[in-house]
């Protein structure tokens, strides 16, 4: 019994990291309708960034900023390449820009940070086991479903009708203040990012 709940658990696990991923991609699809291949480069970005301060930082400090700085680069990435993409109906041209964008950020990290995964250090009083009988639910992992389940409560909140009809119309989007919402959740912009890369 302890070995299916040990391997239910890690399955929930995984799918909580890739639901994490999909729902910021999901939001910048149904409010801009821009197939953002650069999503998991972003998450990639927040979590590289995120093991570069933790000497400095700490991991709850790391935690922050590597977010907030990748949401900046995704900030500047929507404003200089993607936005000026918006008016062409054709939505190959996005998914282009952000095919070849993924490419850069892949070789960028291998360059910087070399090509195999870099171990985060957890604290243990949030890595260590809730219980001594179920050893493998650990603080960590129940604050990555935590997490998890405040995103997607946030974003069932924004993606509602209101403004997934008001983003179709540009327009109309500007006096409802969704652009603002969009814009916020360009590529890697969404916190999820970079969380989830943790």
């Amino acid at each position: 019994m302890q070995l299916l709940l040990f391997n239910a658990f890690n399955g929930l696990i995984q799918g909580v990291f890739y639901a994490l991923m999909a729902l910021g991609l999901a939001l910048i699809l149904s409010l801009n309708s821009v197939i953002n291949m650069a999503h998991g480069g972003f998450l990639v970005i927040g979590a590289y960034l995120a093991y570069t301060l933790n000497p400095y930082l700490g991991f709850w400090g790391a935690l922050v900023a590597g977010p907030v700085l990748a949401g900046g680069i995704g900030l500047i990435v929507e404003r200089v390449l993607i936005r000026p993409i918006y008016k062409r109906p054709d939505p190959i041209y996005s998914l282009l820009l952000t095919f070849g964008l993924a490419l850069i950020i892949e070789d960028m990290t291998r360059t910087i940070w070399g090509p195999q995964g870099l171990p985060l250090e957890v604290p243990d009083i949030i890595n260590s086991p809730v219980s001594e009988d179920y050893f493998f639910v650990t603080g960590y992992r129940l604050f990555v479903v935590g997490i998890t389940a405040a995103a997607a409560i946030v974003r069932a909140d924004e993606e509602d009708d209101v403004s997934t009809a008001a983003a179709r119309s540009r327009t109309q989007g500007a006096f409802a203040g969704v652009r603002r919402i969009a814009t916020l959740h360009e590529p890697g912009t969404g916190p999820d990012h970079a969380v989830a890369g943790l």
